[in-house]
């Protein structure tokens, strides 16, 4: 695990997020590690946001959006279903079965390797980091 993640793993500055939405178009993701478990979790149905998926990690909400349901300002990047992991990347030790988590060395991205053994330059889902929180109420 990388300082960043770690200074905040050990200070349980973790959000544990789970969310249970009937009839969502995504589903939650649960993801563990050697000393924490978060939780990605599809937006709300009522809102539209039923096809993205939000982790919050380290204070910080990550999102992938395939169909661009959320509007493009507010994400620090786009999207990526295939992008590459980049070589200053930080593995969080988080895994879920053969994938594992890892974030931008700046923290504006988060991705997901479906590797066990992954290095820089695979293969990776790319996870913006939300400017803001999105929420809907």
């Amino acid at each position: 695990m990388g300082p960043w993640l770690s200074r905040r793993a050990l200070a349980a500055v973790v959000i544990v997020a789970a969310l249970a939405t009937a009839g969502c178009g995504a589903s939650a993701q649960v993801w563990t590690g050697p000393s924490l478990t978060v939780t990605a979790y599809p937006g709300s149905q009522h809102c539209n946001l039923d096809s993205v998926l939000f982790i919050e990690l380290g204070g910080q909400q990550y999102v992938f959006d395939p169909g661009s349901t959320v509007e493009r300002q507010l994400l620090m990047g786009e999207p990526e279903r295939q992008a590459q992991l980049p070589a200053d990347a930080v593995n969080t030790g988080l895994r879920r079965g053969k994938e594992s988590l890892w974030l931008a060395a700046d923290g504006n991205a988060a991705y997901v390797v479906s590797s066990e053994a992954a290095q820089p330059g695979d293969s990776a889902q790319l996870w913006p980091r939300a400017v803001e929180p999105i929420r809907c109420d």
